[in-house]
C-alpha cells in the first residue's frame, strides 16, 4: 500500500473532523459562563391565606404559570403565624414574574390535625393533607386557583381555602 486510504476511510475520517470542529466550534460560542437567561423581571406579590375563615400558618403556595406567562421555573410562598406570606421566586429573590399563575395549597398535619414541627417529615409522621383537594390537586384547578399579576405587582392576594373532609376510619 502507498499510504493512500479507501473510500470508506476517508467518509469515517471526514465526519469524523467535521464532528470535532463541529463540537469546537459549539464550545467556543457558547463559552464558560456569563451567557445564560437574563434575570426576570420580578414585581411584589404578597397576601394571606385563611383556611376554613381563619388565617393560617404553615400553607405551602406554589405558583405555576398559565397562559402565556413567560415565567421561568416557579415560585412559593409559605404563610407565617398569622397567615401572610410574600412570594420567593426560584432563584431565592423575593416577588415573580407578572402574568397569569395557577396557585396549589397545601398543608400537611399529624394524624390528629395539629401542624408539623419544622423538622418533622411528613412520612415519617404519617401526615395527611388538610386543605381541600379543590386547591391543591393540579387536576382539580379551577378559576379558584387562578390570579393575575399585574406589571406594578399586587400586595393583597388574599385567599380563603376550605379543609380537606375528614379521613374516615
Amino acid at each position: 500500500m502507498t499510504g493512500s486510504f479507501s473510500a470508506t476511510t476517508k467518509k469515517f475520517l471526514t465526519s469524523s473532523l467535521m464532528i470535532l470542529v463541529g463540537c469546537s466550534l459549539s464550545i467556543s460560542v457558547l463559552g464558560c459562563g456569563g451567557g445564560g437567561p437574563k434575570p426576570e423581571k420580578l414585581v411584589p406579590a404578597s397576601g394571606m391565606v385563611k383556611l376554613s375563615g381563619r388565617p393560617t400558618p404553615g400553607v405551602r403556595l406554589s405558583f405555576r404559570p398559565i397562559e402565556n406567562t413567560k415565567a421561568v421555573g416557579g415560585c412559593w410562598a409559605i404563610t407565617d403565624n398569622d397567615g401572610k406570606f410574600k412570594v420567593i421566586h426560584f432563584s431565592s429573590k423575593e416577588g415573580i414574574p407578572p402574568g397569569k399563575y395557577e396557585v396549589l395549597f397545601s398543608r400537611r398535619v399529624r394524624p390528629d390535625g395539629t401542624p408539623l414541627g419544622d423538622n418533622e417529615s411528613p412520612t415519617m409522621v404519617e401526615s395527611r393533607e388538610s386543605i381541600s383537594a379543590m386547591y391543591n390537586d393540579p387536576a382539580r384547578a379551577g378559576m379558584h386557583n387562578r390570579i393575575e399579576v399585574p406589571e406594578k405587582g399586587v400586595t393583597d392576594l388574599d385567599f380563603n381555602v376550605s379543609a380537606a373532609a375528614p379521613k374516615k376510619r
